[in-house]
């Protein structure tokens, strides 16, 4: 519906996060409706970031250390 006007606010700004909260009305929907609405509104966000060269971010984690082993002799290779 145009009325109310669809509408986006900004709930969250973290580290590697945007938090949007969008709200889009149904006249008199089913739940079937819903549901195919809801992912037809999503699919349609992310091809128009896309379009606009905006990333969504996601964490980046780099783990760094080693292992030692009492009996290295217990380590079997991996077959190839």
């Amino acid at each position: 519906m145009d009325d109310p006007a669809p509408s986006v606010r900004v709930t969250e700004l973290n580290d590697s996060d945007v938090g949007l909260q969008s709200r889009f009305w149904i006249e008199d929907p089913s739940r079937a409706d819903f549901v195919r609405i809801k992912g037809e509104y999503v699919t349609t966000v992310k091809q128009r970031f896309d379009e606009e060269g905006i990333d969504i971010p996601y964490p980046v984690r780099t783990l760094e250390g080693g292992l030692a082993f009492e009996n290295p002799s217990s380590v079997v290779q991996p077959a190839e």
